[in-house]
């Protein structure tokens, strides 16, 4: 069967909200499964995964990619630099003033852009104020495309504890985003979480930044609805995507090692929804799904599966 062609988005910008992998701070409801090392290699590995997946999609090479990362501040600027140069992930030229923005977002390595790393507004990741951050990243990532494109596009909110990215929507929330006819009435698209939050945001341009994430149930059951509520009150139309999980306590881990074990199968991540049945391989991504998260979860001695593509 001849592959058809698919559109691919030419401009807008992914934000990947991650807290550094530190001892002790990271993902602590899990140490009691999988000990604080353990939890820091597979905190380490999910982002590490996400990095990777996006990166090496041909569809989003001309989608700005930006980590937002926490704590804001030189420790953890380290860390992620260290992280990122570790995955052979281009930077862009870091700005002289870290504190006060991103690094310049005007790099471009061979045909895709290099990352940008932005601090977190305030330092820590922290659900009573995590719309106040959210907003600033906003406003910022949209600057990063005002300096160096003719029009800004949507911007996809990620998380870096859901490792298994739905490549597919976020590719068509772009989409959506740059080429409705009436900017004024571009939609949004997010991807929900099977414990009430979500796993994909994408926001459109004509989302006001003080008001997309206003009056948020952050860390609640009733956060993908209230984050629905914000949009819909701007009278933007929210799409729903597939399906996402993110990884914070340990039954979320035996649901991810049977997600792992089932993809192994010949069908895999390559079972897409029936409306992107017709997209072709640049929906894919060079990086195999979940690499360094099955390594993470074989050395933890809690995944026993072999993935036979990978090799881990």
């Amino acid at each position: 069967m001849s592959k058809l062609l698919v559109r691919v988005p030419q401009n807008g910008a992914i934000v990947v909200v991650a807290k550094c992998p530190i001892p002790g701070k990271s993902k602590t409801r899990l140490i009691p499964l999988l000990g604080e090392d353990g939890t820091v290699e597979l905190a380490r590995s999910m982002l590490s995964d996400v990095l990777l997946t996006l990166d090496g999609c041909p569809a989003l090479e001309n989608v700005h990619k930006i980590l937002l990362y926490a704590p804001g501040n030189d420790t953890g600027l380290t860390i992620m630099k260290g992280i990122v140069n570790q995955l052979h992930l281009s930077l862009v030229k870091e700005s002289s003033h870290h504190n006060k923005g991103p690094f310049s977002s005007s790099a471009r390595t061979g045909d895709k852009l290099g990352w940008d790393l932005l601090p977190m507004l305030e330092g820590d990741l922290k659900a009573s104020d995590l719309g106040s951050k959210l907003e600033d990243a906003l406003v910022k990532a949209r600057k990063i495309m005002d300096t160096n494109q003719s029009r800004v596009g949507g911007v996809v909110f990620l998380g870096m504890d859901a490792p298994m990215l739905s490549l597919e929507d976020i590719i068509a929330g772009l989409l959506d985003a740059d080429t409705t006819t009436s900017a004024s009435s571009s939609p949004a698209m997010l991807c929900p979480a099977d414990d009430g939050g979500y796993g994909m945001l994408c926001v459109p341009p004509n989302a006001d930044p003080s008001k997309t994430f206003c009056n948020m149930y952050w860390s609640h059951s009733l956060t993908a609805v209230s984050q629905i509520k914000a949009l819909t009150d701007q009278n933007i139309m929210v799409k729903i995507g597939k399906m996402m999980h993110d990884i914070d306590d340990p039954s979320d881990i035996k649901a991810l090692c049977n997600r792992l074990e089932e993809s192994n199968s010949d069908q895999g991540e390559k079972n897409l929804n029936a409306h992107y049945a017709a997209m072709t391989d640049s929906v894919t991504s060079s990086h195999p799904p979940c690499q360094f998260t099955r390594k993470a979860l074989l050395n933890a001695g809690v995944l026993k599966v072999m993935n036979m593509k990978t090799g881990i």
